[in-house]
């Protein structure tokens, strides 16, 4: 459960499903065994949580996969971009 943020905020305006981020909706994250259940590079935050599914496969493998099967070996014109779609833009803030 969110239990708060001391200090500001280091990300801002998440959307989710082009919402903001809710506090105090419960939401489900997905990551690797190294991150949720070792608590790899410290993300002790999850310690405790309700695991939906465990021993998956890694994110290259999905990415593998999905190339070779899902676009049969072809990587369309939308991916070209060597910068993205433009989702995710980073913001500097002034001091």
């Amino acid at each position: 459960m969110f239990t708060g943020v001391t200090g500001q905020y280091r990300v801002k305006n998440v959307m989710i499903n082009g919402e903001p981020l809710d506090t105090h909706k419960m939401y489900s994250v997905a990551s690797s065994d190294y991150l949720l259940l070792n608590h790899g590079n410290g993300f002790t935050m999850f310690d405790g949580c309700k695991v939906l599914q465990d021993s998956v496969k890694m994110d290259n493998q999905v990415l593998i996969d999905y190339i070779t099967v899902t676009l049969g070996g072809v990587i369309g014109e939308e991916y070209a971009n060597p910068y993205g779609q433009g989702r995710i833009v980073a913001v500097e803030e002034a001091p």
